[in-house]
């Protein structure tokens, strides 16, 4: 019997990446391990991710003879497991944390949904946590009840040193719409 010592049999649980059937298998847990040895790494090694520092997601590099490309765990996740990502779907995460890659924390759907997640989850970027924001929540919501109070916007705009199309804004929901 001729073994060959490059590869390393695929354990139950993994299965092979397609398009790196040779080299790659992938787990329900969202881990991924080299099944084929190369110039200094092992066969059967689980592979690390890596944090994509802008965006915070788990990515991951694999490399064939050709080419050497980064992906992110989810989206490979969900192209072998959930069906092929397009652009009228996107990947959520079920509890918001954006490196926990297990296929039980994953789903397909659209991106409103996408959307509200990340309310839910506390992560959006808007009001606070946009990187355009002046304003704090409080502010706004003083803003808010002091307009409800029929205090006209052009008192208001002066009085806290907002423009005033921007207390047009506030007043009509274009902006801060969520609180």
């Amino acid at each position: 019997m001729n073994i060959d010592h490059n590869y390393f049999e695929i354990p139950e649980g993994f299965y092979p990446i397609k398009d790196f059937e040779d080299s790659y298998a992938i787990s329900k847990n969202g881990e991924i391990m080299r099944i084929k040895k190369t110039h200094g790494a092992k066969s059967g090694k689980i592979l690390k991710n890596q944090i994509h520092n802008k965006r915070g997601y788990a990515t991951i590099r694999l490399s064939t003879k050709e080419f050497s490309k980064s992906y992110d765990v989810h989206i490979l996740m969900a192209n072998f497991f959930l069906g092929r990502v397009d652009d009228s779907l996107q990947v959520c995460h079920n509890n918001g944390i954006k490196t926990d890659c297990r296929l039980e924390n994953l789903r397909l759907d659209t991106r409103s949904e996408n959307e509200k997640d990340k309310v839910l989850h506390g992560v959006s970027n808007r009001g606070e946590r946009s990187g355009n924001n002046k304003y704090s929540k409080d502010l706004i919501l003083k803003i808010r009840k002091e307009l409800e109070l029929n205090n006209k916007p052009k008192i208001v705009s002066e009085k806290y040193n907002i423009p005033y199309s921007y207390i047009i804004h506030i007043k009509n929901k274009t902006k801060w719409a969520w609180l």
